[in-house]
């Protein structure tokens, strides 16, 4: 579990006595391959004596792991995650897709120390205040809400750009590279219909993330396991430095993750300084 996902849940012991008593069952993920245990429950179940309003014994339902403690078909889907994106070296599950994103985006800007973010017109990385931004006058203007309740002054760190258009990436980082945290990408656009990056475009989003130290972060919420088993990532033959995954993990189930390089996950806390919970 420490190998593969970046968390401890110390709080198992405050709950259970002691994690030892902690039943390691749960849902099996779709892509694991392993028949789920009966009977199946997403609540979780803490010890309490009896119904406080009619004084009944609480009946005898299965006790199953709480909500983000490590459980064996956790770390069965994070080494089979791991074996089919060998660019994620560790796993962090989330609830669904927008939050890896969400979380993705924090981790970049934690690790690089920096705000700006790249992303792209008519991609949809779901609905983080960072996210629901639209393109300024040009590239290299400020960005603006495309939602309410998204304030201005947040909405200025993202900038938006077109998608495929490889020469106006190459200026933006050359005028703004050092204080851009990371790019998120879905590196086949499929919010617009679908349309794949063009000969290029995806090398030059590795180039410019390597010459300037930022984040290079694949959006496979759809594309994962999907335009080939090791996502887009394996069939461009471009390693990012994270990836967000959503609910094709889970069967179309509410759940998603993001993983990524080990020196990037190490940064969640609990091992890190980049808080992240869910």
């Amino acid at each position: 579990a420490k190998r593969l996902t970046p968390k401890q849940i110390p709080r198992l012991a405050n709950v259970f006595g002691s994690e030892s008593n902690v039943d390691k069952r749960t849902a099996v993920p779709a892509i694991t391959e392993n028949p789920p245990p009966q009977p199946l429950t997403t609540l979780p179940v803490y010890p309490k004596s009896g119904n406080n309003l009619t004084n009944h014994p609480p009946p005898a339902i299965p006790t199953l792991s709480p909500s983000g403690a490590p459980t064996e078909l956790e770390i069965t889907m994070a080494e089979k995650i791991c074996t089919l994106m060998p660019s994620i070296e560790m796993v962090r599950m989330t609830s669904s897709g927008t939050e890896a994103t969400m979380s993705a985006i924090r981790l970049a800007r934690g690790f690089t120390g920096r705000n700006f973010l790249v992303k792209f017109e008519g991609g949809y990385h779901g609905h983080g205040d960072s996210l629901l931004v639209k393109a300024g006058s040009g590239a290299l203007t400020f960005g603006q809400p495309s939602s309410p309740g998204v304030p201005a002054e947040l909405a200025q760190y993202t900038l938006t750009l077109d998608y495929n258009d490889s020469a106006q990436v190459r200026e933006v980082f050359a005028a703004r590279g050092h204080e851009i945290a990371c790019i998120i990408v879905e590196p086949v656009s499929g919010n617009m219909n679908c349309i794949p990056p063009v000969p290029g475009f995806l090398e030059t989003l590795r180039d410019v993330c390597d010459q300037s130290g930022a984040v290079l972060i694949f959006d496979e919420v759809m594309t994962g396991f999907r335009v080939a088993l090791g996502g887009a990532q394996a069939l461009y033959n471009i390693k990012p430095d994270l990836t967000t995954l959503g609910k094709i993990i889970g069967g179309g189930m509410p759940v998603g993750a993001f993983g990524g390089r080990r020196d990037m996950m190490e940064h969640l806390s609990p091992l890190g300084a980049v808080y992240q919970a869910g």
